[in-house]
């Protein structure tokens, strides 16, 4: 064993939250960016919940955004739509360096559901995840990614070998590891991942830790996942992955059985025979003596044994849903029956016999196997009573999942064990199903609800893994069971005596309930069957129930982590367009059912804001007219105002009706460049609600002028460009594109015949066949570049690029080696012209070191044409030149009544005239002038004083028709007999 000193563990850096969260500032600021650049491409009415751990956007949802013109018809389909987001939203779901894995994708209530795992390098990222929700009309209707933002200089390498690391990991557990069992090599060995706790209330930093798989059953049940700091030693988690039906029991050992190799070895209840027929063909009936009621006091009653397996020699059928068997092309069989079937693996038992069937029949008559009898002991029909309700909800559940998702088929191999020698609870773990006999004050737990509850929890482990946080999986499992016996109560005579139930869909809970993970699952329990009574006081007893099933259980394919996220995937189940801001068809009845518990919902948009956001302008001493549509979609607008930052602090201007409908105008005072000015709105309901657009972040544009920072079209030599290479060959070269073409595996690919400019480009393999090889790794680096002092640095460049999809070829750019663009993980990109690209460098802003490299990374197969580059430019925002005429209105929105003061700065002594106009123009005067005005509904002439200056308080008349009205305006200096100079223009606003 490798020994470390207690002072090398003891050193290793350790971040507080307030700091890691510091460190990751790049990263939030980017997801910040992107979703501004979202909200302004997309439009306002977005909603978005941030994950506090990572800083991503979990969840946005809102108006959808529609991917496709017609509807999404098949998975594969949905498939290519939820990764191309995934790679245009690859920035704001803060994926980085990262990839997302896909977990689950499948079709739920009308809606194409996919869950993905975050990856780096290859290990999985404990919470990371990200999610798609894609409505079958083709919109998006929900996506967001609990992603873990990666330290650049996260140490990779463990300290601690797996050894050390399992010791750490069983002291802490207190077990002592068995030794493995007949079925068994050896115990799991410990895999490497990076461990975060995605519901931490601050930022979580990502750590390389040892995950072991703990199953120690020998005298405790301990059975969970354990993290072990691959640094340091420490424990960072343990989950326990027990899940017991009641907070106070216990749950104890049990051996593990494997049936099949143990059958023969088997107790057997031998059955009557039947002399051999001749005759072809066997068939008959299965049934069994079980308890189908809803507490272990019910008596027995006689059912089929749907879906069982039947054994005779080499053959195995199974039997219907009436308990009828067929075996065909044989006049007699010898059958050998367990209680196992198609979605029970096994069912056996701690205490008594385990139940076997060995029956000769015949093809002279059907066959009626008959297990048990009406007066079986206990131990007896516990068995057949798991078999027939784990095999009953299963078939319910999938007829409620359509198509049946492949998840479905991990819980069919579901085995149960019974009459455990400890009382008073049962459990469920690792895909197994656990109940205790009549011991105590309690009665068998192996009996309808208590059943369902605990195969609850392997339905919710098999969609992405069990979450006990607000309890919820205590809640999936009580749903199971009320929603599968249609009625409220879990537990019915649990105990002899005492309390009649042990959870009830009809208590009283609100969110959050405290207490242990049974109480607090008591919340989301309860809004389940609420909203099953509200479905049924809307649409009727029958319809209610069914609508209620379909939304609700059809949710937890969506694998929520908490109460809050389970609410939001009910709403997207039963959304019929992908729009979350104007309800679902049974809003009210969810929202209400949400709303006794005190659980968070998705709200009705009150009221939705068009506005184009304003656009970066050079001009820096005009006011700026910012238009908004405010339509309320219930209610009215009451007040609306303008809140903007230019650099100095947020300020707040009233904002005036317009002349369109439901139009609202406010006035951005003039700000001298180079300057960033935000905005958002903020607009007061009738409902008494202030409402935020956007929800988060806000509008931006800039102030100054463009400054070309280097430019290149690779004409004159290398010019400090290089290329290099990590792995393969090296062929990026400098020289004349001759249009190589070629197909791959069927997909045909050309490079360009010419250059965008002069003659020459970077490019992979000009010159021989054109195909990039296979298996390297290679790059062309730019020159470095001192961004000191500069902001809002460009990249723009000319690309012409042919590649197979990014799960095996990565084309990317990177920034000082971190990746700013790559191609699509789905679909390859085949360029077949020219395209002109344009990335913002965030990170280049005041950075004296910035080099760029364009990198290509290929497997051993499918070989396309590779990057081909022209044109490359840098380029950042400056100071914009003041203007010779200078032309100010202060203020420049004018209550009427009151004045604004006019100030005009040119050429000493010149004359000058100011004109007004009611449209924005322009008017050209040919081999004159050109203003930014229309027709001039006002002018007048001034002379500039000695000093160049004129200035005048232009009073505005208390007219109320002139509110929301708006003047253009500017001034003209005749700076001699043939020149005329504008200035810069103007824009007024009259309010009151």
């Amino acid at each position: 064993m490798r020994s470390h000193s207690l002072l090398s563990l003891l050193t290793l850096p350790v971040l507080t939250a307030a700091a890691w969260a510091q460190t990751q500032e790049p990263a939030l600021e980017a997801m910040r960016n992107a979703w501004q650049a979202f909200e302004s491409d997309q439009g306002s009415g977005w909603q978005v919940e941030w994950n506090k751990a990572t800083g991503s956007p979990k969840a946005i949802f809102g108006p959808g955004l529609r991917l496709q013109a017609g509807p999404v018809r098949d998975l594969e389909s949905a498939r290519s739509l939820a990764q191309r987001t995934l790679e245009e939203q690859a920035v704001l779901l803060g994926r980085g360096e990262s990839e997302f894995v896909e977990l689950i994708g499948s079709r739920a209530a009308g809606v194409w559901v996919f869950v993905y795992e975050q990856r780096y390098r290859g290990m999985p990222v404990i919470g990371g995840r990200a999610d798609i929700r894609i409505h079958e009309n083709g919109v998006l209707g929900m996506f967001g990614a609990t992603a873990a933002q990666i330290p650049a200089d996260l140490a990779m390498n463990p300290r601690i070998n797996a050894e050390l690391a399992e010791f750490y990991c069983y002291r802490d557990l207190g077990v002592t590891p068995s030794e493995p069992g007949p079925l068994q090599e050896k115990r799991p060995a410990g895999e490497l991942v990076l461990w975060m706790d995605p519901n931490a209330a601050v930022a979580s930093r990502p750590q390389l830790a040892w995950r072991f798989r703990v199953d120690e059953r020998d005298a405790q049940v301990t059975v969970g996942s354990s993290f072990v700091d691959a640094q340091s030693g420490a424990i960072l988690e343990y989950k326990n992955e027990v899940y017991q039906c009641y907070e106070h029991g216990e749950a104890h050992a049990h051996e593990s059985v494997n049936d099949e190799a143990r059958a023969e070895e088997e107790p057997r209840i031998s059955l009557s025979t039947r002399p051999t027929p001749d005759r072809m063909g066997i068939s008959g009936t299965i049934t069994a003596w079980a308890n189908t009621g809803l507490r272990p006091t019910d008596p027995l009653v006689n059912v089929p044994l749907a879906r069982l397996r039947v054994v005779s020699g080499s053959t195995t059928v199974f039997t219907d849903e009436f308990g009828v068997f067929t075996i065909p092309d044989v006049d007699a069989a010898f059958l050998q029956i367990f209680i196992t079937g198609e979605h029970v693996r096994q069912v056996s038992t701690a205490q008594g016999q385990r139940i076997f069937v060995a029956q000769l029949v015949d093809s002279t008559a059907p066959a009626n196997v008959q297990v048990l009898s009406a007066g079986a002991a206990e131990f007896q029909w516990t068995q057949t009573t798991v078999y027939w309700a784990t095999d009953d909800v299963n078939v319910w559940t999938r007829a409620l999942m359509q198509p049946n998702p492949p998840q479905l088929d991990v819980i069919s191999r579901v085995s149960a064990r019974v009459n455990i020698d400890d009382s008073c609870n049962a459990f469920y773990s690792a895909n197994s199903i656990n109940f205790y006999p009549t011991q105590g004050n309690c009665n068998t737990t192996a009996y309808s609800t208590v059943i369902y509850h605990e195969w609850g929890h392997g339905i919710d482990d098999a969609f992405g893994g069990i979450s006990q946080v607000d309890g919820l999986s205590e809640a999936w499992g009580d749903i199971i069971a009320m929603y599968r016996t249609g009625q409220p109560y879990v537990g019915e005579q649990f105990r002899i005596s005492g309390a009649p139930f042990l959870r009830s869909g009809l208590n009283t809970r609100t969110y959050p309930a405290g207490g242990g993970v049974h109480t607090q699952g008591q919340t989301f329990m309860g809004f389940a069957w609420d909203l099953r009574e509200n479905l049924i006081l809307s649409l009727g007893q029958a319809a209610g129930q069914a609508h209620a099933e379909k939304i609700v259980i059809n949710s937890i394919i969506g694998n929520a982590s908490n109460q809050a996220d389970a609410v939001r995937e009910v709403f997207l189940m039963d959304d019929d367009d992908g729009n979350l801001n104007n309800g679902t068809p049974n809003y009210q009845a969810i929202k209400a059912a949400a709303d006794n518990r005190n659980l968070p919902s998705p709200e009705i948009l009150k009221v939705e804001l068009f506005h184009g956001s304003l656009a970066a302008t050079s001009e820096q001493l005009s006011p700026r007219l910012v238009s908004a549509t405010l339509n309320p979609l219930e209610g009215s607008v009451g007040l609306a105002e303008l809140v903007y930052d230019q650099g100095s602090g947020e300020q707040r201007r009233g904002m005036v009706l317009g002349a369109g409908v439901n139009e609202y105008l406010a006035i951005l005072p003039p700000v001298a460049s180079p300057a960033t000015v935000s905005y958002f709105f903020e607009v007061l309901h009738s409902s008494g609600d202030v409402l935020r657009f956007p929800s988060q972040g806000a509008f931006q544009y800039g102030v100054g002028s463009e400054d070309e920072i280097y430019s290149t079209n690779f004409e004159s030599g290398p010019d400090g460009w290089m290329t290099g290479l990590l792995q393969g060959a090296d062929d990026w070269e400098q020289a004349t594109p001759l249009a190589k073409a070629g197909t791959s595996n069927g997909i045909a690919w050309k490079d360009p015949g010419v250059a965008t400019s002069g003659s020459t480009i970077f490019g992979n393999n000009l010159s021989f066949s054109g195909a990039y090889p296979s298996s390297s790794n290679n790059f062309l680096l730019s020159p470095i570049f001192d961004m000191s002092g500069r902001s809002g640095v460009t990249l723009e460049f000319k690309r012409w690029l042919t590649v197979e999809e990014g799960i095996f070829d990565q084309a990317s750019i990177k920034l000082n080696n971190n990746t700013i663009w790559s191609n699509p993980l789905s679909g390859h990109l085949v360029d077949t012209k020219w395209v002109d690209v344009e990335l913002a460098l965030p990170a280049a802003d005041n950075n004296p070191v910035v080099q760029i490299s364009w990198a290509l990374e290929t497997d051993a197969g499918l070989e396309l044409g590779g990057w081909n580059i022209d044109d490359v430019r840098l380029s950042s925002f400056v100071a914009s030149p003041l203007p010779d005429l200078e032309l100010s209105m202060t203020p420049a929105q004018i209550d009427i009544g009151s004045s604004t003061a006019v100030e005009v700065k040119g050429s000493p002594g010149m004359p000058i005239a100011i004109a007004l106009s009611n449209s924005p123009g322009p008017t050209v005067i040919p081999g004159l002038i050109s203003l930014d005005l229309g027709a001039i509904t006002f002018l007048r002439s001034y002379v500039l004083d000695g000093a160049g200056d004129f200035a005048l308080n232009w009073n505005v008349p208390t007219d109320p028709s002139l509110v929301g009205k708006v003047t253009y305006a500017q001034a003209v200096e005749l700076t001699d007999l043939s020149t005329l100079t504008p200035s810069n223009p103007v824009v007024l606003l009259f309010s009151q």
